[in-house]
C-alpha cells in the first residue's frame, strides 16, 4: 500500500460504527462543519486470536445531507474531506474516530479551504498531536 493511502480499516462504513459515534463521541461545530469524535477501539487481531500491537489507525466518516446540493456538489465535498483528511491525518492524535457533516459546501470550495477547516475542527476538538488530546 502506499505510504499516503487510505485503506478500507481507515473507513467508517458500517451502520452500527457511525451510531456509536455519533450517541458516545463529542460534537465540535465550526465554519458551517460538525465534527463528531471519539477515540476508537483497537480490535486488530493476528492469526492466533491474540491483540495485534499495531499503532491505532485514525478513521474517518462523512455524512452529507442532500440538502447541501446536487450529487455532484455532495459527492465533491466528500471528496474533498477525504483528501484533507488523508494528507493530514500524521497531524491528528492516533486512534481517533471522526464523523463529519457539512452543513454548507461554501467554506469547502477547494483542497486548502477544505484542510483548513479540517486543521481548525481538530484543533477546537484537541486531537491535534501538539494539543493535549481528547478531554
Amino acid at each position: 500500500m502506499k505510504k499516503f493511502g487510505l485503506s478500507k480499516t481507515e473507513k467508517i462504513y458500517l451502520k452500527n460504527d457511525f451510531k456509536l459515534i455519533l450517541e458516545q463521541g463529542k460534537k465540535v461545530f465550526k465554519d458551517g462543519v460538525i465534527l463528531w469524535f471519539r477515540p476508537n477501539p483497537a480490535t486488530g487481531r493476528q492469526s492466533g486470536g491474540e491483540l495485534a500491537a499495531q499503532k491505532p489507525k485514525n478513521r474517518i466518516g462523512i455524512i452529507v445531507s442532500r440538502r447541501l446540493g446536487g450529487a455532484v456538489r455532495r459527492n465533491r465535498c466528500k471528496r474533498l474531506l477525504r483528501e484533507a483528511f488523508r494528507l493530514n491525518r500524521h497531524l491528528l492524535i492516533d486512534g481517533v474516530d471522526c464523523i463529519f457533516y457539512p452543513k454548507s459546501s461554501q467554506n469547502l470550495g477547494d483542497y486548502y479551504a477544505a484542510s483548513a477547516v479540517l486543521l481548525a475542527l481538530a484543533g477546537k476538538a484537541k486531537i491535534l498531536k501538539n494539543d493535549k488530546g481528547p478531554q
